[in-house]
């Protein structure tokens, strides 16, 4: 029979299966994490970049490899790539992802810093991978709770950044409470709940309340990029618009299909007035730029 401290090595093998569940139930993240914390504490060997690699590619690989897998059906199915390279393009992707992962549990351990920086850690090589490269925000910890109202509010104020912090500190006043160390977590949690129940946060100086309609026009990716029903996908977007009266239309990313030229747009849409944002290839000289128009 196992003792205790097995146990508890072996506990990030639950976290991989918490990590996709969150995505489907927002609630298991805020304890998602805690079996990782476990099992790094109960790691005391001299191997730490050895232990965390292990712990956090078994934790979070399955995951990515998860959160990645239209990425590897849009390349390999859709733009016709060899499967061979498509995996590769897709794993790759995975991997690079991990590393940003992999670091700050490292820094944590082998400095033996407390798990209360952990989140603040965690969170700067987030927003570091979201500006290094090519830019990747896909799979920050805040879109596990993009459902939770309440959890979310101060968003408007301090960015989806500090969402994710919370959502990690969450974590670790959970791990506390396993630890019994009783008045940390009381001393986390409290603090989160004050930005629930106490703080109220006024509406922004020049805020005000405008009607934004999003435009959802279900097309299948098998027809979204076949070239002989562009022109039909388009319309479904345009007539759908034509119906609205908000003060504010958004396409989906890959709703114009075409290099934007800002006469034949006027051509399709006519006289309608209401500001669309959607995205588009641009021109600039010789340079194309996948824009925001």
């Amino acid at each position: 029979m196992w003792s205790k401290n097995n146990i508890e090595r072996f506990a990030f093998i639950l976290a991989p299966f918490l990590l996709i569940l969150s995505f489907y139930y927002s609630f298991i993240s805020f304890f998602a994490f805690v079996p990782l914390l476990i099992s790094l504490n109960s790691q005391k060997s001299a191997k730490v970049f050895l232990d965390v690699f292990l712990i956090i590619s078994i934790s979070f690989l399955p995951f990515f490899l998860f959160l990645y897998i239209g990425l590897l059906k849009g390349i390999y199915v859709y733009n016709h790539v060899p499967f061979f390279l498509a995996f590769s393009m897709y794993f790759g992707v995975c991997i690079y992802q991990l590393a940003y992962t992999i670091v700050p549990f490292y820094l944590i351990k082998k400095f033996n810093i407390s798990f209360l920086l952990l989140p603040v850690f965690y969170i700067a090589f987030e927003y570091l991978r979201s500006i290094v490269l090519y830019g990747d925000p896909i799979g920050n910890v805040s879109i596990f709770v993009y459902n939770m109202p309440f959890f979310i509010k101060d968003a408007t104020w301090f960015g989806s950044y500090f969402v994710g912090l919370k959502l990690l500190f969450v974590n670790v006043a959970i791990y506390y409470l396993y630890k019994n160390k009783i008045k940390y977590a009381f001393i986390i949690l409290g603090s989160i709940a004050c930005l629930f129940f106490v703080v109220n946060f006024p509406t922004k100086n020049g805020s005000m309340k405008k009607s934004i309609a999003l435009i959802q026009g279900n097309i299948s990716q098998s027809q979204k990029w076949d070239n002989a029903m562009l022109i039909n996908n388009l319309n479904v977007y345009v007539n759908a618009t034509k119906k609205t009266n908000a003060d504010l239309v958004v396409w989906p990313e890959s709703a114009y299909p075409f290099l934007f030229k800002p006469k034949d747009f006027d051509k399709i849409l006519g006289y309608y007035k209401t500001p669309i944002i959607f995205g588009a290839q641009t021109q600039r000289g010789n340079n194309y730029y996948n824009s925001a128009v």
